[in-house]
């Protein structure tokens, strides 16, 4: 058994915990050391880690911890890894190896003292669909490889990087989008293209608050006379991207696909690749064999979890250390990504092409400084925000635009119906939907799988114009609905978005943290933009005519249980996928003054007992069995159960309407309200409980905290 001390216990150190309890029995954590207390307690708390210091040389000279795993911020890599390396420990490193090319050097030196005891984590080598691109492309069956062509978008916090965080710093971080998340897919560049010649780059920042870049392109030509173009950003309101590599007799990319001058060659292609790497097919998608995962889900079998690359890496580096073999990427591999990133970086601050390997001389060798990169000529100019004529939404006169960001949820394709068709059971006139765009999640199925369906629904079926970027629908729109499921992109759409047009509505989970949804609404007043969101679950004839009741004989409502389908999707977080919906609820019942939350689990069901400032406690109440969705409530004179489910037909448009009516001055009616419809000025029962934006961010404080206490085990304030 290897035992791991893991130094840092930020956000990448939790993975790497996961990804050592993926590995039983080879592998575990024994120790974990953070200067930050606070942040070192529940680490340790979560993952139930039994030594932990304040000081990471402690950890460092324990004789009980055999591999110490190094997850801090980069700029201490260079100290942390030369002193675990002399104290005759295996290390595992994060990338990217140093926070600059001088301090990578000096680990190397001292690495070349102490041979095949350091692996750097460039993980996306054992990442199944990599592993399967370029082993099509290194086996020939798309000729020579000429060019390729890379795109990387994803997401940070923004608890984590600006003035109050370390992510993006030059001194802390040696860069930003570029040197922290694009190193990947160059370390994997150089594995399919081999030595690099010259790179020409562009950067900016232009989403974020961070002094690094943000955003660059890059160009990369290599020995063999292939290029590469790279273009990557974080918080863009983009997520994921792409990698595609064009070789002299076809294509092939990500997510997997191959084209070939032959096209009978794809199907003898395709199983030679299962064939010499099994360990990465997908599950058969036949009847039968669904049938058979859906009865064992049934059952109550726990499918053998796929392991993460950082698991599977790990698997290596333990295998390594007990047949005494040199630990896999050692540092002359991870060296390599490394320079590419500073030789773009010189290439950017100086508009030129530079060639590589960079010498010692270069103006970046020892990092990039934050002058130097002031001083670049920006190539990216903002666009001065636009003053629009308030849109006066009468359902007689004015066509109010609606334009759709995010088009991997069915509300897409239900908000152009609701809106377009006049035979349709919900119609609501007076709006259309004159732009989208598509977006979509790559880290997640549930969103990438979904996209080019909707999109292509919307634009033959009811002649949406598809735009290129959130920014082209804002333009064309008087409200922006964003849609993606991805409540992780949430705050870099309504950055796109906010300032060009007049109002916005965010689909659920509006966010993924506090800080997220304070970004946002602080974002809209910046800009003068109106910003509404809400769960439709608010506007169920169940729940109105319950609360409107109540309201009516003036009961006082004692406490409350929401029961929800606690369906779990990675990337949202334990509680922001359907938990956001249950917490809408309660918070519309109970009202604002949430205090503090305990989260208990017992087999498949989380149960989230929720504190108020009036001194009543309320309940969620989770199942990952159960799809319902019900509501209790104990007033101090009955008992009312109240059904949601004959609501569940009209959902998409008690949202929809509600954002129209909120969000225009005209007041689009509840047009499901019998008193209301035909009216865009009638009453509508469920227009007091439409939530402020106090009460939005009670709702994702709710979920924060209930999160925290999940991690914790213990209560958490709000």
């Amino acid at each position: 058994m290897i035992r791991v001390g893991i130094v840092g216990t930020g956000l990448i150190a939790r993975e790497h915990a996961q990804a050592i309890a993926m590995v039983r029995g080879a592998v575990s954590l024994v120790a974990a050391a953070d200067i930050d207390s606070a942040k070192l307690d529940g680490f340790c708390g979560s993952f139930r880690v039994p030594r932990r210091y304040g000081d990471p040389h402690e950890l460092i000279v324990d004789p009980k911890v055999d591999l110490v795993a190094i997850t801090t911020p980069p700029v201490a890599h260079e100290e942390l890894v030369v002193a675990a390396l002399e104290n005759g420990k295996h290390v595992f490193c994060e990338k990217p190896l140093a926070h600059s090319l001088v301090s990578a050097v000096r680990i190397a030196q001292v690495e070349a003292l102490h041979p095949g005891r350091l692996a750097v984590s460039h993980q996306l080598r054992y990442e199944a669909s990599y592993r399967r691109l370029l082993w099509l492309c290194k086996n020939g069956w798309i000729g020579e490889v000429q060019s390729a062509q890379v795109e990387r978008h994803s997401y940070i916090p923004h608890a984590n990087h600006g003035k109050s965080g370390w992510w993006g710093s030059w001194k802390v971080a040696g860069g930003g989008v570029l040197l922290t998340q694009l190193v990947h897919e160059l370390d994997l560049l150089l594995l399919l293209m081999g030595r690099p010649l010259s790179v020409t780059a562009s950067m900016d920042t232009r989403y974020t608050e961070i002094e690094s870049e943000d955003y660059v392109e890059a160009t990369f030509r290599f020995e063999n006379g292939a290029t590469a173009r790279c273009v990557a950003s974080v918080n863009s309101g983009r997520s994921g991207g792409g990698f595609t590599v064009r070789g002299s007799h076809g294509t092939v990319s990500l997510p997997l696909r191959i084209n070939v001058k032959d096209s009978s060659l794809i199907p003898k292609a395709l199983a030679a690749l299962d064939k010499a790497l099994p360990d990465t097919r997908l599950p058969s998608s036949s009847l039968i064999n669904r049938g058979l995962r859906f009865v064992g889900r049934r059952l109550g079998t726990k499918a053998k979890p796929t392991l993460t690359p950082h698991a599977v890496l790990y698997q290596k580096i333990v295998h390594n250390m007990e047949l005494g073999q040199p630990l896999p990427i050692p540092s002359a591999d991870a060296m390599g990504s490394l320079e590419l990133c500073f030789a773009a970086y010189e290439s950017a601050l100086t508009g030129k092409e530079v060639s590589v390997p960079l010498h010692p001389a270069s103006t970046v060798y020892r990092g990039v400084l934050k002058e130097d990169y002031d001083a670049r000529k920006c190539s990216w100019e903002k666009p001065e925000l636009k003053e629009r004529p308030v849109v006066k939404t009468n359902v007689n006169r004015n066509l109010v635009r609606v334009g759709l960001v995010g088009l991997d949820t069915s509300h897409a394709t239900s908000f152009a119906s609701i809106l377009h068709d006049p035979d349709n059971s919900f119609h609501i006139p007076g709006a259309r939907v004159v732009a989208a765009y598509p977006g979509g999640s790559y880290d997640m199925p549930i969103s990438i799988s979904r996209v080019d369906g909707f999109t292509n629904e919307l634009k033959h079926k009811y002649g949406v114009p598809i735009m290129d970027a959130p920014e082209d629908v804002a333009d064309a729109c008087d409200i922006v609905c964003i849609l993606a499921s991805d409540g992780r992109v949430h705050p870099a759409l309504f950055q796109a978005v906010a300032g060009r047009c007049r109002s916005a509505f965010v689909d659920k989970p509006f966010a993924v943290s506090t800080e997220d949804a304070q970004h946002m609404f602080t974002h809209a007043d910046r800009t003068g933009t109106r910003i509404f969101t809400t769960s439709a679950f608010r506007y169920a004839d169940g729940l109105v005519d319950a609360l409107n009741s109540i309201r009516a004989t003036g009961e006082r409502i004692n406490t409350c249980r929401v029961r929800y389908w606690l369906q779990l999707q990675e990337t949202q977080g334990r509680y922001f996928w359907y938990g956001i919906h249950a917490s809408e609820m309660l918070l519309t019942i109970m009202g604002k003054g949430i205090r503090s939350v305990e989260v208990s689990e017992q087999g498949n069901r989380d149960t989230i007992m929720v504190w108020h400032e009036s001194g009543h406690q309320s309940y969620l109440v989770g199942s990952r069995d159960d799809g319902t969705f019900h509501v209790s409530i104990d007033t101090d004179m009955r008992t009312l159960e109240v059904d949601l489910g004959p609501s569940s037909p009209s959902l998409a448009a008690r949202v929809l309407a509600s954002a129209l009516d909120v969000l225009t001055d005209g007041h689009f009616p509840r047009l499901w309200s019998a008193t209301a419809a035909g009216s865009v000025s009638g009453c509508r029962s469920g227009r007091a409980f439409d939530p402020d934006q106090k009460e939005t961010l009670e709702v994702i404080g709710l979920l924060d905290a209930a999160q925290r206490s999940f991690s914790s085990k213990e209560r958490a304030a709000v």
